[in-house]
């Protein structure tokens, strides 16, 4: 992995929880060409399906939690979230392509 690549992969998840997250937005619409909200209740907007698009992400692990819980992956969970949730593998060389080709 070239240095600056290394660099960009650990910039993000220096990120506070809330970063983060703002990342992960800027790449889901990039991705799947979503557009700003109207409004501050949705994070994004398909005008594709005329509709809000909510998204999550999250660097947080709750304490205590047992199984699934809201938002994990483990190893009971992580086949059924590749069948049914994946959209694409990116890699750290992709996902900084794609934030550079925005700039």
């Amino acid at each position: 992995m070239i240095d600056k690549i290394k660099e960009f992969r650990d910039g993000i998840f220096a990120l506070r929880t809330r970063r983060f997250g703002t990342v992960a937005e800027l790449m889901i619409e990039v991705l799947f060409n979503y557009h700003q909200s109207h409004n501050q209740f949705r994070d994004r907007y398909d005008s594709a399906t005329d509709s809000r698009v909510e998204i999550k992400f999250s660097t947080f692990q709750h304490k205590g939690n047992k199984g699934e819980g809201q938002f994990h992956l483990n190893q009971g969970s992580i086949d059924w979230h590749l069948e049914n949730k994946l959209v694409q593998w990116l890699d750290y060389d992709e996902l900084y392509s794609l934030f550079s080709a925005q700039s």
